[in-house]
């Protein structure tokens, strides 16, 4: 700088647009239990990291690298993102004491889209997402920390008492639907298919058109009856032709004779034979 005083204004409008002042007081109110005014200060430094994102959700044009010691007085971009991590998970962990279980899982899950292998996000989201009761969740992610941290008996109680009642819920999800199956009084229903059927109109001969109604040019002219010859000609029953037109009577069936037999009564006997 040209000017010592200019300098001066410089680095002071720069401390007080840092996100680290900011930090150190709502760390302080932290330890002071004074969760919702560290919250407030949470807040207040991670607008000043608003602009920064993970590399994977910038395009690789746009990228913007700031100069160290920017005005953001945060360092460069690695550093930037890595202060923006830790703030939102101790902003997590202020609200995991406040009971906001909502507002923890989702300061967790942007903290784990900056570093997915942030153990102390994994772990306050798995607390969060068990005191909702969603322990598929709550379990997946306790299952990560404790890997992540062997160490750690909070967490391992925690993951036990998961998947403890993940197993209950899974049993009594089961006995219900056995329940529902079973019950004589349920109603017995199948699902049905709903069909679409579309009656496909072709045009009349003669262009009539569509459903149209036939006129009397282009209606088919009745077909000839063919003549009648003798034998369909109807006449009164008492007519000389009434015994003609009778039914003829069924032919008497007659009864069965073994082949053995029709060839002996075939056969010449002695006398027929001797002439």
């Amino acid at each position: 700088c040209g000017r010592s005083s200019t300098c001066l204004a410089h680095r002071i409008r720069v401390a007080h647009r840092s996100p680290l002042p900011s930090r150190r007081k709502a760390n302080g109110y932290f330890s002071a239990g004074r969760f919702r005014e560290a919250v407030a200060m949470y807040s207040a430094a991670l607008d000043l990291l608003e602009k920064y994102e993970p590399p994977s959700s910038q395009e690789a044009g746009d990228v913007q690298r700031p100069q160290e010691g920017g005005v953001d007085g945060a360092g460069d971009e690695t550093e930037a993102m890595q202060l923006k991590t830790t703030l939102l998970a101790n902003r997590a962990a202020a609200m995991l004491k406040l009971e906001e279980w909502r507002h923890v899982i989702d300061d967790c899950s942007e903290a784990l889209r900056f570093d997915p292998k942030h153990c102390k996000a994994m772990l306050r989201r798995g607390f969060a997402y068990a005191r909702l009761k969603v322990w598929a969740k709550a379990a997946r992610d306790l299952e990560q920390a404790v890997v992540a941290e062997p160490g750690d008996k909070k967490a391992k109680a925690e993951l036990q008492m998961a998947r403890r009642m993940l197993q209950e819920q899974t049993k009594e999800a089961r006995d219900r639907a056995r329940r529902v199956m079973l019950d004589p009084t349920r109603q017995q229903s199948m699902p049905t298919r709903r069909l679409t059927v579309r009656v496909q109109r072709t045009p009349l001969a003669g262009g009539a058109g569509y459903g149209a109604e036939p006129s009397a040019a282009s209606a088919p002219a009745p077909a000839a009856a063919p003549p009648k010859s003798g034998l369909d000609d109807l006449d009164d029953a008492t007519g000389p032709s009434a015994s003609s037109t009778a039914p003829a009577p069924a032919a008497e069936r007659r009864p069965y004779v073994p082949r053995a037999v029709r060839m002996r009564g075939r056969q010449p006997s002695a006398a027929q034979a001797a002439l």
